[in-house]
């Protein structure tokens, strides 16, 4: 697995694969699906000697990549393929070609994808063709209400149990050793009896290089995820805090395709991000939502400009569907911490939470973390709350002063 995402990365930025990387994917366990997205980069590219026979030999291994190829390259199939659908085609030619391919043809994409129906080779094809060649913003819609729509929308703001609450919730786009997820929470649990504030939190898996909450979460042993809906509603009302999944009929489109995308390679394509993220907050809708948009070489957006016309992109879909939201550009050239791992995090976030652990760590990361916890909380908080003067910022330093943060986290473990 090392050495497939080793190749696609180096394919991403430009590189070429040699003998050794190829006799190195070769020793590997790799499905048909990740060869398929494999094949595409290499077909995009003008290929040395060893990446044309490592084609040639993916194509033999599997037939209809030759006809998937054919339309990328010229347009047209003339081969009859098994297993390759009309459909494949015309939403491969369109997206090739960066044309509309239109909304009946993304919910054929989606709703087979969901209902297990659609050739994961075709798929794997078509999210690195994406990847490489974008979506429309017509199709970028279509793509993100048929993700909503694959499940439930699940609004907390009409629920009579939660009625005066305001709903905040902050949500990042994914960086190597990111403790926020874990922190925040517990802080904005610690003033829910001075302001009613509530946050239904969504929580996911690891993505690429970087770790995901809900792994660092269930390093915690009896740590559950109450589900989204009755459940997470007793959550929020006992201790104002619902870790949640996207699981059941919560957007289950993103749910397979979150890690589908991990697997093939398919993860840094600014519209298939957006599709993700947005799909996801407006089927769990807030009354303010804050984008955490992380650049650098710990994060899957590698600059400060590509971050900013992301977070633009993103909170502007955001606020369109219904959802205020604003953004939040954070340097991820580094680790804000000094642990990475999913249990040596959470003991990282406890020592930012609690003084007496954190002497056996890097102080400089231990004030780097809460200030930019801080720094949310702010942003959050007076977003929900614009009519109060309130210095958020001191109230939140002196909650982590007088420990309400860490208690506030044993009681919503």
């Amino acid at each position: 697995m090392i050495a497939l995402m080793s190749a696609y990365a180096k394919l991403k930025n430009g590189g070429s694969l040699g003998k050794e990387d190829i006799l190195d994917l070769k020793r590997g366990d790799i499905k048909s699906f990740q060869w398929s997205s494999l094949a595409v980069q290499l077909a995009l590219k003008d290929q040395n000697r060893w990446e044309r026979e490592l084609l040639i030999s993916i194509i033999k291994d599997l037939p209809e990549l030759e006809c998937y190829i054919h339309t990328l390259k010229e347009s047209t199939c003339s081969t009859p393929t098994p297993n390759v659908k009309p459909e494949y085609l015309y939403i491969l030619n369109n997206t090739a070609k960066n044309k509309v391919i239109g909304q009946d043809h993304i919910k054929y994409l989606i709703t087979n994808f969901v209902g297990e129906e659609i050739s994961l080779n075709f798929m794997a094809v078509w999210l690195m063709t994406v990847c490489y060649r974008g979506l429309s913003q017509d199709d970028l819609h279509c793509l993100t209400n048929e993700m909503i729509q694959s499940g439930d929308v699940i609004d907390y703001r009409n629920q009579e149990e939660l009625k005066n609450k305001k709903i905040v919730r902050r949500y990042p786009t994914g960086a190597l050793s990111e403790k926020v997820a874990l922190i925040l929470p517990a802080l904005i649990s610690s003033v829910r009896n001075e302001f009613p504030v509530i946050s239904p939190f969504l929580v996911a898996k690891s993505l690429g290089f970087t770790g995901g909450t809900w792994d660092k979460l269930k390093a915690i042993p009896g740590f559950t995820f109450p589900d989204p809906g009755p459940e997470a509603i007793k959550a929020l009302k006992q201790c104002g805090i619902a870790m949640s999944v996207t699981k059941e009929n919560l957007c289950p489109a993103d749910r397979k395709m979150y890690q589908f995308r991990s697997m093939t390679g398919t993860i840094e394509s600014p519209e298939l991000i957006i599709a993700s993220i947005a799909s996801k907050q407006l089927a769990l809708p807030a009354d303010h939502l804050l984008m955490d948009v992380r650049y650098g070489e710990g994060a899957f957006i590698p600059t400060y400009k590509e971050a900013k016309e992301l977070a633009i992109s993103l909170s502007n879909f955001i606020n369109e569907g219904g959802v205020p939201c604003s953004y939040h550009l954070t340097n991820s050239s580094e680790p804000n911490g000094m642990a990475i791992g999913n249990a040596y995090e959470v003991l990282e976030a406890i020592a930012v939470m609690n003084r007496e652990f954190e002497s056996t760590w890097d102080l400089r990361a231990i004030k780097e973390q809460k200030e930019l916890v801080i720094t949310f909380f702010e942003i959050l908080m007076s977003n929900a709350f614009p009519e109060e003067n309130i210095d958020w910022k001191r109230l939140a330093n002196k909650q982590f002063d007088e420990g309400r943060v860490f208690q506030s986290f044993l009681n919503i473990l």
